[in-house]
């Protein structure tokens, strides 16, 4: 699913990369996952507020469309030609093995955590290499870290997005943890919440919101019909 159908109506179009802003205020505004449907909401209902740092916090429940983000903003790269530099779970499972290794390390000798930790401290050492125009997308970095080493790995991700390279243009980090998340507030990052009509209105609010259980029974039906309401607009896209 990287670009093709999910950005294209008719053929690739370029995208304003320049910045996290431009890049996330033109996805949010242009495609149709993200605008009301007639009297239904959005496919992904999303709230967003600006920051002044070129770091954008993705948060939201589990089948919200963060990981789908997470693909809008791989094609909108490729189809600008600009690298897209994406660590993820979908990484993990699908990188060839020597890339997988050096990327992501394996847990035949290391544990997760410490895995999620080489990504991240990797992340940032390919970006400060790069000498050409690039995003990085950081998709739940903080997979297997308990809450201290998280928030260790906020303060590294908070501390590069405010010392960032000359030709990184964008930083993206999706997470559920609040330990990370709130090392990241005094880089005054933009915030995007995905998925739920009723989301807080700010990054301090999604950190003060209570957790409120949910039944476990009910998630795989929540994936199912967000990917239905996706499914709808890619169907019409490929009609067009």
């Amino acid at each position: 699913m990287k670009g093709g159908p999910i950005l294209a109506k008719d053929k690739p179009k370029p995208y304003n990369c320049r910045s996290a802003l431009t890049l996330t205020e033109q996805i949010l505004a242009e495609l149709a996952y993200f605008q009301p449907d007639g009297d239904e909401p959005p496919a992904i209902p999303h709230v967003w507020k600006q920051g002044r740092n070129p770091l954008v916090v993705v948060v939201g429940d589990n089948a919200g469309g963060k990981s789908f983000f997470r693909r809008l903003v791989q094609g909108a790269c490729s189809h600008s030609k600009v690298e897209c530099i994406a660590i993820s779970m979908e990484g993990r499972e699908t990188s060839p093995g020597f890339v997988k290794a050096c990327v992501y390390g394996t847990e035949q000798w290391d544990a997760t955590g410490a895995n999620s930790a080489h990504t991240i401290l990797m992340g940032i050492k390919t970006c400060r290499e790069r000498d050409k125009p690039h995003t990085i997308f950081w998709d739940e970095p903080d997979l297997g870290l308990s809450d201290s080493w998280a928030a260790g790995a906020g303060v590294a991700i908070r501390e590069f997005a405010q010392d960032l390279p000359e030709h990184t243009r964008a930083v993206y980090v999706v997470s559920h943890s609040k330990a990370l998340v709130r090392e990241l507030l005094p880089a005054q990052p933009h915030y995007l919440h995905l998925g739920s009509v009723e989301a807080p209105v700010d990054l301090t609010g999604w950190l003060e919101q209570p957790v409120k259980p949910r039944d476990l029974s009910k998630l795989s039906e929540a994936g199912h019909q967000r990917f239905k309401r996706i499914q709808r607009i890619l169907n019409e896209k490929k009609r067009k």
